[in-house]
Parts: C-alpha cells; structure tokens; sequence
C-alpha cells in the first residue's frame, strides 16, 4: 500500500473545488467526503492538496491502488495515527480498534482509488471494507474520510459532500500547456485545452509528446489525430468515454515511436502491479 501521496509539480487552478472540499473538511459535522471523476482528471492531485494545505491533528495517506487486504490497511494506518491493535487476526476487533483510533482526535485519512476495491456492479471485493465503511458512516467522528474514485460504491449513494470533479478551466488548461513548455499564443492553448475539455492526464500527454517529438510547438498537435477523437470512438464503440479514447490514441502516438525493443521491454512491465527485480523486468 504505497502510503504518500503524489508530487504537486504544476499545480495551478482548482480554487472553485479548493473552496467546496475546504469547506466541508472544516465542518465538524462532516465525516466522509467524496471526490469522483474519471481516469486522470486530478482527483488525487486535488487530494493531495487539501492534504498538504489544511491543519489536522494527524493525517495518513492510503493509496489502495494495489487492493491492499482490510488486515494491512487496517493495521497500517492504526500503527501511524498512534493507536493500538488489540486483537491480532480478528477483523471485528480491528474495525473497533480503527473507529477508536479515529475518534480520538481530528485526523484526516484520505483513502485514493477507491474503486479499486470495487466490482463492476459498484460493490465491495472485500466485506471488511465494506464493515468498515457502513460503521464509520454510523460511527465516526472527529476524524473526516476523504475518498478519490471513480464509481461512487452503492453504500454511499446519499452522501451529500460528494464532488464530482471535472477537468480543468478553460485558461488553467491553457495555462498549464504554456508551463510544461508549449509555444503559442494563450488564446491558441486554452482553445486547445477546450478541445480536449480540460483533462489534466491528456495535456501532459500532449504537452510530453510534443517537447520530444515537435520540438513544443503547438502546430504538431494535430500529429496526434485530435481531430479524429470522435471518428475514433465511434470505430471502438459509442459507450467507451471520449476521455478513455483520447488517452488510449495518444499513448499509442508514444508508443509508436518506440523501438521494437522498447516496446517489448514496456509491455512486459505493464503486467506488474508490485515491486520487481532487474531480471523480471528483462
């Protein structure tokens, strides 16, 4: 369970979503918060700010992207908020022990990618989880849940301090292309960003692309087939997001451009989600 939360390089904007979550995790009635949004929109760079920038007593940063057991996850953040584990193995007992330690004081726990411990129908993989959830929604205080997702699971359906996060403004979009060092005129980037709506992933992408490949002119955009986004999606099926398309085409622009070796090395560490050595990676 990776236990820091991503670097802010780039950060701009957001200050509509800032003030919203700001406010909710500075109400004491507030226990649970939800950020949803597609694949790549920021969630859990909106996330990591709140985490950096606003006081509490203690805080801890679960990245649950490696669908870690409720046992780790557990233990983990009881062991860093300072609190005790009771009973080894026993996961009622743990669950207890996890609510007493956040009740204690006001600590901020943000749990990233939720929907990782999700199924297709929105519910949990794992029953602790979802033991421990449903009793926090009942239970908890003092401390606030802050969760980054892309489905909202089926447990929490009515809470009302969930933020649906799109991208990006139209001018941060553009103004984010002009810092990773694309050349144009303001007014030709945020047209830019408008067109791929303001997703964050997708800029990067773009804006990546170009300082490798074009030299960081704005012009060599249209190399990638942005203007074939929609042709595209209607070839791969109307149901797919139009986001899932965009970052789907680019990364293959990128990988075209790789060596056979290269992307026979890429492919291989596509399928490890944990750790590995020099001779897995060969």
């Amino acid at each position: 369970m990776i236990t820091t939360p991503p670097n802010l390089n780039n950060w701009l904007g957001r200050k509509e979503e800032i003030s919203q979550l700001q406010t909710w995790l500075c109400d004491t009635t507030v226990n649970l918060i939800g950020i949803q949004g597609l694949g790549g929109v920021g969630k859990s760079a909106l996330a990591a700010y709140l985490y950096k920038h606003i006081e509490f007593s203690d805080k801890f940063w679960a990245d649950i992207s490696q669908k870690p057991d409720f046992v780790v996850f557990a233990e983990k953040v009881i062991t860093a908020l300072g609190g005790q584990v009771t009973k080894q193995g026993d996961i009622e007992e743990l669950i207890n022990d996890l609510l007493t330690c956040l009740s204690q004081r006001r600590c901020l726990l943000v749990v990233d990618n939720l929907e990782t411990l999700l199924t297709q129908s929105r519910q949990w993989r794992d029953s602790a989880y979802e033991k421990f959830f449903n009793r926090w929604l009942q239970q908890g205080s003092k401390s606030i849940l802050l969760l980054t997702t892309q489905e909202k699971p089926i447990l929490f359906q009515a809470q009302p301090c969930w933020y649906l996060l799109q991208g990006m403004n139209i001018s941060d979009g553009g103004l984010l292309l002009q810092q990773l060092g694309i050349q144009e005129t303001i007014a030709q980037l945020k047209l830019f960003s408008q067109a791929v709506d303001g997703h964050p992933l997708t800029l990067q992408l773009v804006a990546g692309y170009l300082r490798e490949y074009c030299n960081s002119p704005l012009s060599g955009a249209w190399e990638l087939g942005l203007e074939q986004f929609e042709l595209v999606a209607q070839a791969q099926g109307l149901h797919r997001d139009k986001q899932d398309v965009r970052l789907s085409w680019i990364l293959q622009q990128h990988f075209q451009r790789l060596s056979p070796v290269q992307q026979n090395f890429l492919v291989n560490l596509s399928v490890y989600r944990q750790a590995f050595n020099h001779q897995a990676a060969g």
